[in-house]
């Protein structure tokens, strides 16, 4: 059977890092966690259930973090999710499978976005706790010397992607907390996108999809002006 590392990356995340572990058991053949500077007991947690974990200085850039998670991993296959996300019942199954069918290099998971905290798995799948619609993810990977992430956030694989590389959709859908009104709103995330974008888009200044995130971000914060601006430089 193929060996599949989980790659997390996290920080402050003792609250929601046992259920995301706790979900992959039996999807996953080795757990990595990536701390870039808890000052709670998130890497106790990590290594209570077994993970290895690495501490990264945080340099305002998830991709480095990413990348340094691949570093340590083992597997022939890279799962990646984050601390306020769960893969739901059944998708291990579906990811099993999927890694022995050995067709494809990457995997991409149905995320569903869910709008409260307390909302159980089976109501963000039915709709009745689901904010918007549900979006493809690619992350589920053959690892290979290539795979790498880039952009400083809304970090992403394209370049790998681009090498001829075969793409599936897997039924594993995850569940994702973090985008609920009081997640956002405690930790600023708003604030901190648009922060890391607007550098992004000063490295990447030609990359639209870059400008793109830009704009959604601008939205948020009601910059309608900046937003229409940002949206012509994208074009």
């Amino acid at each position: 059977m193929a060996k599949i590392s989980l790659c997390l990356i996290a920080r402050d995340e003792e609250q929601m890092l046992p259920g995301a572990l706790e979900s992959v058991y039996g999807a996953v053949d080795e757990l990595i966690v990536v701390d870039t500077g808890s000052r709670d007991r998130t890497k106790e947690v990590a290594e209570s259930a077994g993970a290895l974990v690495v501490d990264h200085f945080w340099q305002d850039d998830f991709s480095a973090a990413r990348n340094q998670a691949l570093l340590h991993a083992t597997g022939e296959w890279i799962l990646v999710l984050d601390a306020d996300e769960r893969l739901a019942p059944g998708a291990s199954t579906a990811i099993r499978e999927g890694v022995e069918n050995d067709s494809f290099d990457c995997g991409l998971l149905p995320l569903f976005n869910a709008n409260r905290l307390d909302a159980t798995i089976t109501e963000v799948l039915e709709g009745s706790a689901q904010l918007g619609e549900p979006v493809l993810l690619p992350r589920l990977f053959r690892r290979s010397l290539d795979l790498k992430w880039e952009g400083v956030v809304h970090e992403n694989v394209a370049t790998w992607l681009a090498g001829d590389k075969t793409i599936a959709v897997l039924e594993a859908p995850l569940v994702h907390y973090g985008a609920a009104v009081e997640i956002r709103s405690q930790r600023n995330k708003d604030h901190r996108n648009l922060r890391l974008l607007e550098r992004r888009c000063a490295i990447e200044p030609q990359d639209p999809i870059a400008r793109t995130y830009l704009v959604r971000e601008l939205l948020r914060v009601e910059e309608g002006e900046r937003a229409h601006l940002e949206v012509q430089r994208a074009w």
